[in-house]
């Protein structure tokens, strides 16, 4: 389902050029659930980024499902990622303005979903958090924020959930809590795809990063 053939990339600050990954190899089939594990800077949160449509690599491929994400411009990749991929990224990024359900929202009318307020409960039911539909963010826990972030994330029903570090700010019973609702929706067919640095967080097949290159795989 998704081939990472031989990716490179790198970022340039100023004169500066900092390389982030080097030759990565991956496979991921349909209905996996893969955990990045690694030191900060080891080049995880890049790759994840490459593999939702966010960037490019700077040679190599990337392929899911047949398409090449690289031979897309930006506007194709961003209507492939409304139409494939769940986005839980490490920092929640509500708007605290809004209630949870209306955050939830956002995404289901981005994606052009009939019914986005019951679909949007549907997903607040799936994390626990139908009863908290009317509240604000400024009014819930660390944990049930980011439940918020995981629901705005399925909302649209996506075939690819990737989540980066979303238990980074977290105590330990709210990290477990997240990684076993990643595992329900798992266990709904769904590809997972999770970065952590949390070595007692990682589920399934592990895959481990050092310096921008995959230096083991395992299985738990």
């Amino acid at each position: 389902m998704i081939i990472a053939d031989n990716i490179y990339k790198s970022y340039t600050y100023g004169k500066q050029k900092i390389e982030v990954l080097h030759g990565i190899n991956l496979k991921i089939n349909k209905g996996e659930f893969v955990t990045l594990t690694g030191p900060s800077g080891s080049g995880k949160s890049t790759l994840l980024n490459l593999l939702a449509g966010i960037d490019v690599p700077d040679s190599g491929s990337i392929i899911i499902e047949g398409k090449e994400l690289s031979k897309m411009n930006s506007d194709e990749r961003t209507k492939w990622r409304k139409e494939n991929i769940g986005y839980i990224p490490q920092f929640f990024y509500l708007v605290p303005f809004l209630t949870v359900i209306e955050n939830v929202e956002i995404m289901a009318k981005l994606a052009k979903i009939n019914n986005s307020k019951e679909a949007s409960l549907e997903a607040l039911e799936k994390v626990g958090l139908k009863d908290k539909a009317k509240r604000y963010p400024s009014e819930l826990s660390g944990g049930e924020i980011q439940r918020v972030a995981i629901a705005r994330a399925i909302v649209h029903n996506p075939k690819i959930i990737i989540a980066d570090e979303p238990t980074a700010f977290l105590d330990i019973k709210n990290k477990q809590n997240i990684v076993e609702i990643l595992l329900k929706i798992w266990n709904e067919g769904k590809t997972v795809i999770l970065a952590t640095h949390d070595a007692f967080l990682a589920k399934k097949r592990i895959v481990e990063l050092v310096d921008g290159k995959i230096v083991g795989e395992r299985y738990a």
